[in-house]
């Protein structure tokens, strides 16, 4: 990573950011679970047929609860609940501890090994391993995060790089494998992708009638973005890292903009993060961000901005 480079405001903005992803992401269990998967849903989930780990949900039913299998519903569904308030948490940060990202994995590894269709993409995977990468970058406890006592590793920083790697890489080969599209080939499929897409925005809507030599060119820029780009991920120079994160971020901003796929987009955005050193975040982000969560080694980048 460089030396000299130090990540504390990086770690933050990570803990901000997978906060969000939390949230919304177990928002939308809370919100949908009762009419799709309770005992009087759409598709029942029955806990004596999960084969996966669920360890919050045995432990409540077996060891603090006596339930009849209608009520368990309030357990899946209260369970949701918390995972929202303890994202809120995550994301203000009025104080730190690892239990705090461990709770909130269980509590979402739990929901998703229930084996619901709602809850079986890739998204809701990559959602624990960003997660369960957060749980390595937390103090034991306190009410801030003293870097001069729990410093951030740069292991887990190099990690959620390749994470951010294996993503958008993944997402290109994706459009080149046996089972794609033909238009992607064809550098065609952005003709019909802003009126196809999940709940187009108002903003896809003028998208989608450019011309389509524009299409043809957001094509051809979406395997640059995701082929070629984040291979710069790994590149030896803070500048070009910094560079590659930006590029990476607007990409998916734009992608969020012309379309409403959730989190997903944000979740891209979290790994790309910690492409970013304190040197550079502390140039234009405001102190409030991150500065009252955070304790800083004295002549480190930001500690002047934390006074």
């Amino acid at each position: 990573s460089g030396p000299g480079r130090t990540y504390e405001v990086t770690r933050e903005l990570l803990f901000r950011a997978m906060g969000l992803v939390y949230f919304f992401s177990f928002l939308t269990i809370a919100y949908q679970f009762r009419p799709l998967f309770s005992s009087a849903g759409l598709d029942p989930v029955k806990l004596g047929a999960v084969k996966r780990p669920v360890p919050v949900f045995n432990f409540l039913l077996n060891n603090v609860f006596d339930l009849e299998d209608k009520e368990v519903d309030f357990v899946f569904e209260g369970c949701a609940w918390v995972g929202v308030l303890l994202s809120i948490l995550l994301l203000v940060r009025p104080f730190t501890t690892i239990f705090l990202p461990i709770a909130l994995w269980l509590i979402y590894l739990s929901h998703v090994n229930l084996g619901t269709w709602l809850l079986s993409y890739g998204w809701h995977w990559l959602t624990l391993e960003a997660g369960f990468l957060l749980i390595f970058l937390t103090p034991i406890m306190g009410w801030k995060s003293d870097t001069r006592i729990f410093p951030t590793s740069t292991f887990v920083i190099v990690l959620y790089r390749w994470l951010a790697f294996r993503l958008l890489f993944g997402a290109g080969q994706s459009k080149l494998g046996a089972n794609a599209s033909e238009c992607w080939k064809a550098l065609s499929c952005l003709t019909t992708h802003y009126f196809t897409n999940a709940n187009p925005t108002f903003v896809g809507y003028f998208f989608h009638w450019m011309p389509d030599y524009v299409h043809y060119m957001e094509g051809a820029m979406t395997f640059l973005e995701q082929i070629y780009l984040p291979f710069f991920m790994f590149f030896p120079n803070r500048h070009v890292q910094h560079a590659t994160g930006l590029l990476e971020i607007f990409f998916q901003c734009a992608i969020a903009i012309s379309g409403n796929y959730a989190w997903i987009n944000l979740l891209g955005v979290v790994p790309c993060i910690a492409l970013f050193d304190d040197q550079f975040l502390t140039s234009f982000l405001p102190a409030w961000l991150w500065s009252r969560s955070l304790v800083l080694e004295p002549g480190s980048p930001g500690c002047r901005e934390q006074r």
